[in-house]
């Protein structure tokens, strides 16, 4: 899958997905865009957890990175369908940073504060959510 362009077509895809979302005529059923957007972020996350599916987003490691930045933006601002993307999402960019090439263009795109902070946010919400009571309202419990 990943030879035969697989992830160039996703990210394609997801960038799309997400134009249309923002266009003010957007005329998707919101399950088929949430199954759309979950389905395919985890694929994503996947194939590029192979050191192969990162040397081949590396070309494009500019339009691959706005993307998942874009959609990070999504799972953090969205509704309960949107959040499920968050551990996806996550994961990608976890896998795709570890590569010193991805590395080096987050920081020259100015991502690397923006992450930090989403770390942050991401481990005081486990932390939070852990010492409620009663189920919290995020995708998990």
């Amino acid at each position: 899958m990943i030879d035969r362009g697989i992830l160039e077509w996703l990210t394609g895809y997801l960038g799309d997905h997400l134009d249309a979302q923002s266009a003010p005529s957007s005329v998707t059923t919101a399950s088929s865009t949430t199954y759309g957007l979950e389905y395919s972020t985890a694929l994503f996350m996947n194939l590029c957890l192979h050191r192969s599916g990162k040397e081949r987003c590396l070309p494009r490691a500019r339009a691959v990175l706005d993307t998942f930045s874009r959609l990070l933006t999504l799972a953090r601002g969205g509704g309960d369908g949107e959040a499920a993307l968050m551990p996806y999402v996550s994961g990608v960019l976890y896998s795709l940073l570890s590569h010193p090439g991805f590395a080096a263009e987050a920081r020259r795109m100015g991502m690397e504060k923006r992450l930090q902070e989403e770390k942050k946010r991401q481990w005081l919400f486990f932390f939070t959510c852990g010492q409620t009571a009663t189920s919290c309202s995020c995708c998990c419990c």
